[in-house]
């Protein structure tokens, strides 16, 4: 199949702008999604951000899975947004019709099947790889197909071990926040830890429920409450036994009022990417406790804006909790200043445009100005 694609590609060496190119460029951010989560939420950014650049920009969905949170939070970031029909004849179609000037997949399935019918279709196509964890079988193989296919198009993956996987000139680039206006305040006497994220195995909240039962009790945590954002299969069971340690306040597709309640981020991970909820953390100041893997350790600076461990070392990792507890006001407020400053400076949507546009452009795309 890959030789297959490579032979048909060979005829389709060059790409047309459309008609519509010098005045609006045409961005399709293209993604198969049912819910919504770290991927989504970059992606509304990197829509965001590439419109106020000036380029048209839209998210498309290659399947209609029915009602999406999602889509009220792209309604009111006002993004426009198209669901497609979830077959590689009418992705094929509605390229050939619409004309983007660039196609940019997210995820296995839009990555597998949105290179190679763009190409087909003449259109320029970059695919971003976000995935820091294997699945289960059948989801493996997709993964593994996915980056087996990554030649068909530049790819960018978002943490060093990610980029490993994929061919040779792939590009790193972390994701991004935008910076809030309001930010936590660390002058509070009660002291909230989170844990924000799926409720699966690779993200390790059961790991978070042992490390509140062991701490809730010890010296420094007396004014401290535990709490859990997220949804998914482990739920129901860590509810169960966990209920008198951890409040689970369950899946909030809006974070942005739960932040600024929040005093230490914590995220025992088994397995990890280039985690969202880590850099909005940051930005409003709040230090991260995390396991050393993924792209985390490209973030946090340890001991200035929060804490590595070995994974699944929750003795560690309980020690770097204890260490920022019993901290005095000036140092927490030190680690808040720092915590912004490593965001406001790296990790915003201006510093990644540049780079970007350079990936867009060795692509094909005309119009990366």
């Amino acid at each position: 199949m890959i030789e297959y694609l490579k032979f048909k590609i060979a005829e389709q060496t060059t790409f047309e702008p459309s008609m519509t190119s010098c005045e609006h460029p045409k961005i399709w951010q293209l993604i198969d999604t049912s819910a919504i989560g770290g991927i989504e939420r970059h992606i509304e950014m990197l829509a965001s951000g590439l419109r106020m650049a000036g380029y048209n920009c839209e998210v498309v969905l290659y399947d209609n899975h029915g009602k999406n949170p999602w889509f009220e939070q792209l309604e009111a970031a006002q993004i426009p947004f198209r669901v497609l029909k979830g077959s590689p004849q009418d992705l094929h179609k509605t390229i050939k019709s619409e004309r983007p000037d660039l196609i940019h997949t997210h995820g296995y399935k839009a990555g597998i099947l949105g290179r190679a019918v763009a190409r087909l279709a003449g259109t320029p196509v970059v695919s971003t790889f976000h995935s820091g964890e294997r699945g289960k079988f059948p989801v493996s193989l997709y993964q593994y197909l996915d980056e087996k296919s990554a030649f068909l198009a530049p790819a960018i993956a978002v943490s060093k071990p990610i980029r490993a996987r994929l061919p040779a000139g792939s590009e790193l680039m972390h994701n991004f926040v935008t910076m809030p206006a309001n930010a936590a305040d660390v002058t509070k006497s009660n002291s909230r830890i989170g844990f924000v994220g799926r409720m699966s195995h690779e993200k390790g909240p059961d790991h978070f429920c042992a490390l509140a039962k062991a701490l809730k009790d010890k010296p420094g945590f007396e004014r401290t409450s535990w709490h859990a954002y997220g949804d998914g299969p482990m739920l129901t069971k860590l509810k169960a036994s966990s209920s008198q340690d951890v409040t689970f306040h369950g899946l909030k597709t809006d974070m942005a009022p739960i932040w600024p309640t929040l005093d230490l981020l914590v995220m025992p991970s088994r397995a990890e990417g280039m985690p969202l909820a880590v850099l909005e953390a940051l930005s409003h100041g709040i230090p991260v406790v995390a396991s050393n893997l993924g792209a985390l350790p490209d973030v946090i600076d340890h001991g200035k804006t929060g804490f590595l461990f070995k994974p699944v070392d929750r003795e560690k990792a309980a020690q770097h909790i204890t260490e920022w507890a019993l901290m005095s006001t000036t140092d927490k407020t030190a680690m808040f200043t720092e915590c912004r400053a490593t965001i406001r400076e790296n990790f915003i949507f201006k510093t990644r445009l540049k780079k970007l546009l350079r990936i867009y452009k060795k692509s094909g795309f005309k119009a990366a100005a």
